[in-house]
C-alpha cells in the first residue's frame, strides 16, 4: 500500500476508481476544529462561515514591469499561500512531506517525464529555449491525452516547480530577457489551455489559480498568445527560437480563443502551417520545388553491347530463333497427321479411270512364243530375296511394285538403312535399271504417331525413309532422274493397325515401276 500511495502527478494513475481520503493541505480550520472539512473557509465560533479572501499571486519574473525573478518574496510581504501557490519550492516540498507523512499524499521523489522530453532535448540542441522547455512540453502532451488525474493540486505544485526549473535552465543560456518572458508566458498559457480542457481540469483548483494567474497575473492567456505570435513574427530572424517553441505549443494542443470559433480549427491549422513555413524559411530548408525529387537519375546511355559482347547477343538471338522455329514446327506437325489423313481420303482415290465406249479392238495377233514380261523379269532377278521373305513383287495393270518389308530395315524412329538391306536395295536397283519407266519410291508407317525434333510426324518419317532408299538405289541406275519419292505415313494401310502384326506389315517401303511397254 505504501507504493500505491506514493502519488506521481506526472504519470498516469494506475487506478482511477479508488477513493483516497486525506487532509486538505494549505487550509486552516476553525476554532472548534470541525471546519477542517470546509475547503477554503474559516468558520467562526458563531457558526457563520466567512469566505477566505482570494489569494495573492506570487512575485513573477515576467510581469509587465519586468521585475527580476525571485523565488522567495520577503516574509513581511508574503501572502498566505493556498496549496503552495507562490511558495518557494523548498517550502512546498517540506509542507507536502509534513502533510503526507513521508509516503503518503503528494510526496515522493520527482517523477521522470518520459522519453518524450529526452527526445525533444536531443533534437533541440540548437535551440536552448526548446531544450529547457522539453519536460514541460512532454508533460503537456501527456496531459492532453490523459483521461483523468486523481490529484490536480499536487500536479499543479509539481508544474510550478518545473516552471522554476525552466527559468533556472534558461538563465544559464544567452537567451535575451524579452524572449525569456515570452517563452514563459507561452508555456504557461499552453499548460492552462490544455489542463482546463480536460475532464478534470475545469473543476479543479487550476480554474482559479492557473499558471498565467500565478506568474503573469492574467486569468486567460488565449488572446495574448496570438498577439505575441504576431509580434515575434515581425522579426523572425531574431525571435526564431521563440517562434519554434510557439509552433510546438500549437502542435501539442494549444488552441486558445480559436477553440470556440466557428472556423477555429481551420484557422488554427492555417496559423500553424504559416508558422511552419516561416521557420523553414528562416532555417533555409524550405524546398524550392514542389516535388524535390521529380528529376530522374542523370545516367548516360550505355548500349547493351557495352555490357555483353556482340557474339553473345548474336548467339542468344540465334538460339531464340531456333527455339521458336522448333516450337512452331512441333505445334504445326502435331496437327499435320490428321489433316494429311483427311486430305488422303478425298476423292478420287487411286488412279483415275475414264470409261468410254470404244470400238472393239481388232483381235490381237497371236503372241510370240516364249515372251517374258517386265514382272517376270523383275521377279526372276529378285527370286533369292523373295525366297528369303525380304521383298515381294506385285503386278498391277499399270505398275509393278517391289515391296520391301521394314522389319530389320530401319531402327524405330530412324531413317538409316541397315547394312543387311543395303545389298537388297542394290539388287532391286539392278533389277529395275534395264526396265523402262518412272520409278516411284513410297514410304509407309503405322498409325502410332511420332513426336521428335527431327520427325515431328509420321509423314516426315515416311518421307525421310523414302529418301534414304532413293539415296541407296540411285547409284545403280543409269538414269537416277527416273526416281521420285513420296511419304504416305499411315494413309494407305495394307493391314489392321489395331494389331502388332498389322502395324508391322504397314511399316514398309514400296518401289513402284510404272509400266511403259513389255
Amino acid at each position: 500500500m505504501a507504493d500505491d500511495d506514493n502519488l506521481d502527478p506526472f504519470s498516469e494513475p494506475g487506478d482511477i476508481d479508488r477513493t483516497v481520503i486525506r487532509p486538505t493541505p494549505g487550509r486552516r480550520g476553525g476554532g472548534n476544529g470541525g471546519a477542517a472539512g470546509n475547503r477554503g473557509q474559516t468558520v467562526p465560533p458563531g457558526g457563520r462561515s466567512s469566505t477566505r479572501p482570494p489569494p495573492q499571486r506570487a512575485a513573477s519574473p515576467f510581469d509587465d514591469e519586468g521585475a527580476a525573478y525571485s523565488t522567495t518574496p520577503p516574509r513581511d510581504e508574503r501572502p498566505t499561500p493556498s496549496r503552495g501557490r507562490g511558495m518557494p519550492r523548498e517550502e512546498r516540498e517540506a509542507r507536502r512531506s509534513s502533510q503526507g507523512g513521508g509516503n503518503g499524499g503528494g510526496g515522493g521523489a520527482d517523477a521522470p517525464v518520459g522519453d518524450i522530453a529526452a527526445a525533444l532535448a536531443e533534437r533541440s540542441k540548437h535551440n536552448p529555449i526548446v531544450a529547457a522547455a522539453a519536460p514541460l512540453l512532454s508533460l503537456i502532451a501527456r496531459l492532453r491525452l490523459g483521461g483523468t488525474h486523481r490529484d490536480p493540486e499536487a500536479l499543479r505544485d509539481r508544474v510550478m516547480d518545473e516552471f522554476e526549473g525552466f527559468n533556472r535552465r534558461l538563465k544559464k543560456t544567452d537567451v535575451p530577457e524579452d524572449q525569456h518572458r515570452t517563452a514563459h508566458y507561452v508555456l504557461s498559457a499552453t499548460m492552462d489551455d490544455v489542463v482546463l480542457n480536460t475532464p478534470w481540469g475545469s473543476g479543479s483548483i487550476w480554474a482559479r489559480e492557473g499558471m498565467t494567474v500565478n506568474f503573469h497575473g492574467e486569468a486567460y492567456g488565449g488572446k495574448r498568445f496570438f498577439n505575441l505570435l504576431k509580434r515575434m513574427s515581425d522579426n523572425p530572424g531574431r525571435n526564431g527560437r521563440v517562434l519554434e517553441l510557439i509552433y510546438l505549443c500549437l502542435s501539442i494542443g494549444f488552441e486558445g480563443e480559436m477553440r470556440v470559433l466557428d472556423r477555429g480549427r481551420s484557422e488554427h491549422r492555417r496559423t500553424r502551417d504559416g508558422l511552419y513555413r516561416l521557420l523553414a524559411d528562416i532555417r533555409g530548408d524550405l524546398p524550392e520545388d514542389l516535388s524535390p525529387h521529380w528529376r530522374g537519375v542523370e545516367a548516360g546511355h550505355r548500349p547493351i553491347s557495352a555490357l555483353l559482347p556482340v557474339w553473345v547477343i548474336a548467339s542468344a538471338t540465334a538460339a531464340l530463333l531456333v527455339l521458336l522455329y522448333l516450337g512452331f514446327a512441333w505445334w504445326l506437325n502435331a496437327d499435320s497427321d490428321d489433316l494429311y489423313a483427311a486430305y488422303a481420303g478425298l476423292p478420287p482415290q487411286g488412279a483415275i479411270v475414264i470409261e468410254y465406249e470404244a470400238p472393239p479392238p481388232p483381235p490381237p495377233p497371236p503372241p510370240p512364243e516364249n515372251v517374258v514380261t517386265q514382272a517376270e523379269r523383275v521377279t526372276g532377278f529378285l527370286q533369292p530375296e523373295i525366297d528369303e521373305g525380304l521383298v515381294s513383287v506385285l503386278e498391277g495393270p499399270q505398275s509393278i511394285t517391289v515391296r520391301l518389308r521394314a522389319a530389320g530395315m530401319f531402327e524405330s524412329g530412324s531413317d538409316t538403312v541397315s547394312d543387311r538391306f543395303t545389298e537388297v536395295i542394290r539388287r532391286v536397283g539392278l533389277a529395275l535399271n534395264d526396265e523402262p519407266g518412272t520409278v516411284v519410291i513410297e514410304g509407309h508407317t503405322d498409325s502410332i504417331p511420332i513426336r521428335t525434333v527431327r520427325f515431328p510426324s509420321n509423314f516426315d518419317l515416311s518421307l525421310g525413309r523414302a529418301k534414304a532408299v532413293q539415296a541407296k538405289i540411285a547409284p545403280y541406275l543409269d538414269d537416277p532422274s527416273r526416281l521420285t519419292v513420296e511419304g504416305k505415313a499411315a494413309t494407305e494401310p495394307i493391314a489392321d493397325n489395331g494389331t502388332a502384326d498389322g502395324r508391322e506389315a504397314n511399316r514398309r517401303t514400296d518401289i513402284i515401276l510404272v509400266k511403259q511397254g513389255q
